[in-house]
């Protein structure tokens, strides 16, 4: 998220000096010639314009790289190369997801992609990467890749609670509230006791659902 903002503060920043500096100009009485006349404040109204189109452009070009679809994902995954550990050897599965538990702490979002797609290179059935990278898309507003990573992360492990929790969640932002409510009744059955069972009862109850009966 604080990387999405970046892109917009710096577009709303440009835009805002730029109108706050021109904006006076253009207020000045009309004259014949000079500062205030027509020719000066139609120059001012397409530079206006100008910096609205720079505004838009710096916020749709900083948030793309978050864009990281699951098609990018797979390209990445046959081109990838085994990662090597300090002594020369390659990393193991377990030193992977380790290193990639602690960009996701740092919020290294991309370098935390990178290192479960180097997962999934050496192991493609690994449920904990296809959770993360599902989770990373739910964020970044990709309801459709995420749905189909923790879809296959649920496919290698159907016990995976925190993978149905955030299918629930995915599926309950698009607005499919029946297979969000068949998701988290599972996540409660599975996991009474589970750190996600309070929030699954807040947004159940927001629903109008619930698994009795």
């Amino acid at each position: 998220m604080n990387e999405w903002l970046m892109p917009v503060g710096a577009a709303a920043l440009t835009w805002v000096v730029l109108v706050v500096g021109l904006w006076p100009l253009m207020r000045l009485p009309r004259v014949e010639y000079g500062i205030g006349s027509r020719a000066h404040q139609r120059c001012f109204r397409w530079m206006l314009s100008g910096a609205l189109l720079i505004g838009m452009a710096t916020l749709l070009t900083g948030s793309v790289p978050l864009r990281t679809s699951m098609t990018t994902m797979n390209a990445a995954l046959e081109r990838s190369t085994p990662a090597q550990s300090r002594n020369g050897e390659p990393q193991s599965i377990e030193e992977l997801l380790a290193g990639a538990r602690q960009y996701m702490s740092q919020g290294a979002v991309r370098d935390a992609i990178v290192q479960y797609i180097r997962v999934l290179s050496i192991d493609h059935r690994n449920a904990e990467a296809y959770t993360y990278l599902g989770y990373m898309q739910y964020m970044a507003g990709h309801l459709k890749d995420a749905r189909w990573a923790v879809g296959q992360a649920l496919s290698f492990d159907p016990e995976n609670t925190q993978a149905r929790y955030l299918r629930g969640r995915i599926a309950l932002g698009a607005g499919r509230t029946r297979k969000a409510t068949e998701d988290f009744c599972e996540y409660l059955r599975q996991a009474p006791l589970g750190a996600y069972r309070a929030d699954v009862g807040r947004l159940l109850r927001a629903v109008g659902k619930s698994c009795g009966g």
